[in-house]
């Protein structure tokens, strides 16, 4: 008797789950564009799928529901998104009713034309540098 089920005998087996489904789907993507962009063994493994062109191309074109403007394009002249902040020494991805306090280290993005102002933000001045030694 077997104790293990299809499901995690699956898991355990298959390339098509985990981090490699993004790749697959990527792959895919090209096949359905152009079938001779990818190596002969995932021509042949996607044609096994039975896919007609078309369901090919409408598969790598992402659902039928999603929302062709997200997401938004900033259209101010400083936007920056915080990314992570370590707090009491813990990484930590903050939300939006956190407190960010004195001595917290933050990791942000911003467009670099702006980076000045995004520092200032956080209350730290950076003189801009005149020249870079290495």
């Amino acid at each position: 008797m077997n104790d293990h089920s299809p499901n995690d005998v699956f898991h355990a087996s298959s390339f098509l789950q985990g981090h490699n489904a993004g790749y697959v789907e990527q792959l895919y993507a090209r096949y359905a564009d152009n079938p001779g962009a990818v190596d002969e063994s995932w021509q042949a493994f996607f044609r096994s799928l039975g896919d007609t062109p078309a369901d090919a191309q409408a598969e790598a074109a992402g659902p039928s529901w999603a929302r062709r403007d997200w997401p938004p394009v900033p259209n101010d002249d400083l936007t920056a998104a915080l990314e992570t902040a370590l707090e009491e020494g813990r990484a930590i991805v903050p939300k939006a009713e956190d407190q960010m306090l004195p001595g917290d280290e933050v990791y942000f993005v911003c467009d670099s034309r702006h980076l000045s102002r995004a520092l200032a933000s956080f209350g730290h001045e950076e003189p801009e540098a005149r020249r870079v030694v290495v």
